[in-house]
């Protein structure tokens, strides 16, 4: 039913495959690998967060540095380019002009994005300061379970077995490398636990926010948001949100903002900030791409590369509990990569089945279209 030019375009797409494999990836393995290596991003981004709060930073003046140099830059490129996504009818405005979207459904899941990412960085960093590491990680390490059930309630997407499977072997090996105190240690002072109280509970907060971003940020990728819509709505309300809350209740817990104390803290910021901006400019690109579910378990990874970083970076010696988190967690990512490889050879698999009424031509080169040509207009940019 197809031509002999056809025939040879669909095998030119397999020879593709063969020689560049991410030339056919599908557009959600190809938003997971983005969204690992945000994961590898953010980690080094809370190793910064972690030796500039010890120079005497406050929690909220780093989320307000960090939204600020996103913004400058995110500023910069809307000013100068124009929304792709529009169909060529109607008028290509600048980025800057409809910062939040145009259409009803947009804006106020632009602006939810931007406020729910606001507050999990506060949360975050919060947390990161005032709670022994292990603790921290442990409790942010649940959102891959929240966001996998968010995603089937909000997003219809489908749970599997092997998702919930990845989900709590994430968690399990989160717990084995951190070592809470709270589950590996009886020890500690009555007045350390008072401290601590508010830091536990902003790190459970922020499993959920991380999980409801995931969920947004999807959300907003089938809507044809572009990605620098996202970023400047995380850039205003985070600097706004960190102002409010570092001038009001951030005084009596944390007190004044500070001038950076020393030389060495600049370079602490800047390597927040620019790794950071990295490492949002990927999740918001690639969450988009992947579903919301698959896409946490992917991000949640940054736990096995922090401890990777301790290791090189400070030469702590891990303990065999740590060793079976790592295995537990590469364990989780594997069952994911299993799961999108089965789903890519369905893909690209001929069909060997005699459908009636079904064009055979038509029905292999949709199994063998490239990446470029299955992401929609308003996802590309």
């Amino acid at each position: 039913k197809f031509e002999i030019d056809d025939k040879f375009n669909i095998l030119t797409k397999i020879s593709m495959q063969i020689t560049n494999p991410l030339s056919t990836l599908s557009v959600e393995t190809y938003g997971l690998i983005l969204m690992l290596l945000s994961a590898v991003f953010f980690s080094c981004m809370g190793t910064f967060v972690k030796l500039a709060g010890e120079t005497g930073f406050p929690s909220t003046e780093l989320v307000f540095y960090r939204a600020i140099f996103q913004g400058v830059l995110v500023l910069f490129y809307m000013c100068r380019y124009t929304d792709t996504s529009v169909s060529s009818d109607e008028e290509q405005k600048l980025l800057i002009l409809e910062p939040f979207g145009k259409t009803k459904e947009v804006i106020p899941t632009v602006i939810c994005r931007g406020v729910m990412g606001a507050l999990n960085f506060t949360f975050k960093f919060y947390a990161i300061m005032s709670l022994p590491l292990g603790d921290a990680i442990t409790l942010f390490s649940l959102h891959p379970i929240i966001t996998v059930y968010m995603a089937w309630l909000f997003l219809d997407e489908k749970i599997r077995p092997s998702h919930i499977f990845a989900a709590l072997a994430t968690i399990t090996g989160a717990v084995l490398m951190a070592g809470p105190t709270f589950l590996f240690n009886d020890d500690g002072d009555d007045e350390e636990v008072e401290i601590d109280k508010l830091g536990y509970l902003t790190a459970i907060l922020g499993s959920f926010s991380a999980a409801g971003v995931l969920v947004l940020i999807r959300k907003a990728g089938n809507l044809g948001v572009h990605t620098t819509q996202l970023l400047f709505s995380f850039t205003v309300f985070g600097s706004l949100l960190a102002i409010i809350i570092g001038m009001t209740i951030g005084l009596k817990i944390e007190g004044m903002w500070v001038m950076p104390p020393s030389a060495k803290s600049y370079w602490f910021l800047f390597g927040m900030c620019g790794i950071g901006s990295i490492g949002q400019l990927l999740l918001n690109y690639a969450g988009r791409l992947a579903p919301a579910g698959l896409g946490s378990i992917a991000r949640s990874s940054d736990i096995l590369w922090g401890y990777i970083l301790e290791v090189i970076v400070f030469h702590e010696i891990p303990s065999w509990t740590t060793l079976v988190g790592v295995i537990l967690i590469l364990i989780a990512l594997i069952t994911v990569a299993y799961e999108k490889v089965k789903d890519e050879y369905k893909l690209i698999r001929p069909s060997t089945n005699n459908v009636p009424g079904e064009d055979k031509g038509a029905s292999i080169e949709m199994r063998y279209k490239s990446m470029d040509e299955i992401i929609p207009q308003g996802v590309q940019a």
